[in-house]
């Protein structure tokens, strides 16, 4: 079983770019946006949150789907005749999120008439991904380096340091969380 390390490089690099007070802040504290502040505010990492989900979800979803149109026809070769006759009533899971929902139905030569392929998304990248940069967001729960100490709580400020230890971090849960723990959430 192969992982999938894509969508957690494509989160980490969201990571960086949306951090806000790092290129912009939406909103600032005097302005709609600032550029490069070094600041930040519950409201301005909500809204972060919002568009670092949204891009995410058109990345990895969106795209994936385009990609999985392409595959279509390597998938359902998969489903091998046997397979196919031994369909009964319910739900029936093909290669992670390919799914077989029908009924055997048989006609007088013994062919299989109905069934329905649906593909399944993955939500559980964007989710948590979205989930843990708001988490992560340095100065919202905590910044590590802080100013004075090594670690400082609830300050709403940020800085490079704090954003790179903060990035590390990141990176490392969603690869705990999404390639070694294989954590889906398919709908």
């Amino acid at each position: 079983m192969s992982a999938d390390w894509g969508p957690v490089v494509v989160a980490v690099v969201l990571f960086i770019v949306l951090s806000p007070g790092l290129l912009f802040q939406l909103p600032a504290r005097t302005r709609v946006v600032e550029f490069g502040n070094m600041y930040t505010s519950g409201i301005s990492i909500l809204v972060h949150a919002v568009i670092y989900f949204c891009i995410i979800t058109i990345l990895i979803i969106a795209i994936g789907e385009a990609m999985a149109i392409r595959m279509k026809v390597k998938s359902s070769l998969s489903l091998s005749l046997y397979q196919a006759f031994s369909l009964t009533l319910g739900v029936w899971e093909l290669e992670g999120n390919i799914v077989v929902v029908g009924y055997k139905r048989t006609s007088k030569e013994g062919r299989l008439r109905d069934f329905l392929t649906l593909r399944m998304n993955d939500w559980a990248a964007s989710l948590i991904a979205a989930a843990l940069f708001a988490f992560l967001s340095p100065g919202l729960v905590f910044q590590m380096p802080g100013k004075e100490r090594p670690l400082d709580f609830m300050n709403m400020k940020t800085s490079l340091a704090a954003i790179f230890v903060h990035m590390v971090i990141y990176g490392l849960l969603l690869v705990l969380l999404l390639v070694i723990l294989h954590v889906h959430l398919y709908v």
